[in-house]
């Protein structure tokens, strides 16, 4: 893995996530783990339902358009960059979540910074303000 790669793992699949590595996992809302394995922490194993519920066939990742990092029909998942002063113009009937994974600054009235995150209800204002005291990359994830 390096810094900035994005990998699309659909429910159902088995993944781990080496040491050492700092992630930001979207997901569609869901309060479902099953752990198969758990690198000797005292966390309690769902062996017979994660192997009943895990998909076995071979992983193709799905294609993706150039505009975002990951879709599906839970979610769209976008990287935004800010070098200066912006908007970002919600749908007002869809909610939105925003992370902070590079950069801080403002956000509307409020401080930001790298691994913060947000969910912005889209009907209570026209627009979100960014103003980045740096570089500032942010995820946004939204249902389609």
């Amino acid at each position: 893995m390096h810094p900035g790669e994005t990998f699309f793992v659909p429910a159902g699949t088995i993944h781990a996530i080496g040491g050492g590595i700092a992630l930001c996992e979207i997901q569609q809302q869901s309060d479902v783990t099953y752990r198969l394995y758990d690198y000797g922490r005292p966390r309690e194993l769902h062996l017979d339902r994660g192997v009943e519920v895990s998909f076995t066939g071979v992983y193709e990742a799905p294609p993706v358009p150039v505009d975002c990092l990951a879709e599906s029909a839970y979610f769209r998942t976008e990287r935004l960059v800010f070098e200066r002063e912006g908007v970002i113009d919600p749908d007002p009937a869809k909610p939105f979540w925003l992370i902070c994974v590079e950069g801080h600054g403002d956000l509307d009235d409020a401080s930001y910074r790298a691994g913060q995150g947000w969910q912005v209800d889209a009907s209570a204002g026209p627009a979100v303000a960014i103003h980045p005291a740096v570089r500032t990359v942010l995820i946004r994830t939204q249902v389609p």
